[in-house]
């Protein structure tokens, strides 16, 4: 299945479901475990996008601020 969102296609194995049980979700989450997945206290699934190399060059640059 894949997913849509702000021109990133997301895609992963499985069903995605907002009623998946504890167990369901975990193995959700064992299948696809590149995504960074969450879920909340109301059950919703939030799906966080990858980062990319600004991403990665911003939070270098702050863990050297705080190191210093």
């Amino acid at each position: 299945m894949e997913i849509a969102l702000n021109d990133i296609t997301f895609s992963f194995k499985g069903n995605l479901s907002d009623s998946m049980s504890d167990k369901e979700f975990f193995d959700f989450c064992q299948q696809n475990e590149l995504l960074r997945t969450e879920r909340d206290e109301n059950k919703q699934i939030i799906i966080m996008p990858p980062t990319n190399t600004s991403d990665g060059i911003q939070n270098t640059d702050l863990l050297i601020e705080l190191g210093n």
